[in-house]
């Protein structure tokens, strides 16, 4: 081939990259292969994804030229509505959307709460400001999870306690002793949690409007290193930890019958799902480097394959729409290829990402934030109001990209 002929086969293909992600593409749930690394060079080579860097949606001239115009203004529109809203780091946060105070004026359209390394909690009050929320006392955080108004987090602590806060109240309460997994019900009224034994789980439920609260034992089972995920009002799963090496196992348990049944099973399983609708997202490891994403329901019937491989750290449902968002890396830090979802789990691997939406009505995936000179690696992302929130593992701090 003529030194000619290879330049115009590059620049239409720098074309056609441009114009799919400026415009969204329409990719659908089906399935399209994440191949792993060439030539170990850290880069996951594309499956639709837009190519092996942060790339934009330029035009072309009337040449087949990439009109530079376009491009930065593709790039200056995300960036206009991206905002780092913490100068420190941050070990985790939540959105109260339900109860937000926030002013028309404001940037947030729902109040934001962050928790430090110190257990301080604090209240965001735009990009770089906050005040003093409250504080506790249980050592270091290490994660929250929230119920679907965010009136209630439960926050697990390195002194291994899992501590309720009742934000109204500014309220802490103790979940109890040897708790390994909390989750909140779909209405964020009781928690489910397990409690370990010597060889054991025991699966209790507890009733938070209630004035007096009693934990009500619902099974107990002999299995370790099992998490909880409270799906549906009669339904709750207990999911194996994820690790590349093991075949998980997924247990559903209906509240009603006392009775329990396999919900699925596979390599490196984890999932997440939709407080609102009967949607979830499963993540398998196909491959070392490779995660099988599928949309299923919340009986665990497969729906469809997603077309892009990533974790369910890096994904989450809409808090009001039928939408999910995932960020989904396309290239890696390391040398060699890394092993998921392990090497990720335990920080011995950082990726570059994109932010997809997922239009669970039409099935339309777009790209939404793909910025040239912002590298990033989102973890619990989390969106209400038209307002995307997460973490960027490289430094640990806390974003907002307004989606409108």
């Amino acid at each position: 081939m003529q030194p000619n002929t290879k330049k115009i086969l590059t620049i239409l293909v720098i074309v056609i990259v441009l114009v799919a992600l400026g415009f969204g593409v329409y990719f659908g749930l089906k399935k399209s292969g994440f191949i792993t690394p060439d030539n170990n060079q850290g880069e996951f080579p594309d499956g639709g994804q837009g190519g092996d860097g942060g790339t934009g949606g330029g035009g072309t001239g009337g040449d087949g030229t990439i009109e530079d115009d376009d491009l930065t203004q593709y790039y200056q529109n995300q960036k206009e509505r991206l905002f780092p809203l913490t100068l420190s780091p941050i070990v985790d946060f939540w959105i109260s959307s339900a109860t937000s105070t926030a002013s028309a004026s404001s940037l947030l359209k729902s109040d934001v709460f962050y928790i430090d390394a110190k257990g301080d909690v604090f209240k965001v009050k735009g990009p770089g400001e906050s005040e003093p929320f409250t504080s506790s006392s249980f050592g270091a955080p290490l994660n929250i999870t929230q119920n679907k108004d965010g009136n209630r987090i439960v926050v697990k602590f390195s002194s291994k306690k899992f501590v309720i806060l009742d934000v109204t109240k500014k309220v802490w309460q103790d979940v109890g002793s040897d708790v390994s997994s909390v989750s909140f019900s779909p209405d964020g009224k009781s928690i489910a949690y397990l409690k370990d034994g010597f060889g054991t789980q025991s699966l209790y439920v507890v009733d938070l409007s209630k004035t007096t609260r009693t934990a009500t034992l619902v099974s107990q089972l002999s299995a370790q290193d099992f998490n909880v995920d409270w799906i549906e009002s009669n339904k709750i799963l207990l999911v194996s930890k994820p690790s590349n090496g093991i075949i998980g196992e997924v247990w559903a348990v209906n509240l009603t019958s006392k009775t329990i049944s396999s919900f699925g099973k596979g390599k490196g399983y984890s999932s997440i799902f939709s407080t609102l609708h009967n949607f979830g997202l499963s993540f398998v490891s196909s491959l070392k480097s490779q995660m099988e994403v599928d949309l299923i329901d919340k009986s665990g019937k497969k729906l469809a394959d997603v077309s892009f491989s990533t974790l369910a750290d890096k994904c989450s449902f809409s808090l009001q729409q039928k939408v999910a968002y995932c960020s989904v890396p396309y290239a890696y830090n390391t040398s060699n290829p890394p092993t998921l979802p392990d090497d990720y789990l335990k920080k011995a691997v950082y990726f570059k990402d994109r932010i997809y939406s997922i239009n669970l009505d039409d099935s339309n995936i777009d790209v939404i934030l793909d910025i040239n000179n912002f590298i990033f690696d989102a973890v619990n992302l989390k969106e209400a109001n038209n307002q995307l929130f997460f973490i960027n593992r490289y430094e640990d701090k806390l974003y907002l990209y307004n989606l409108e």
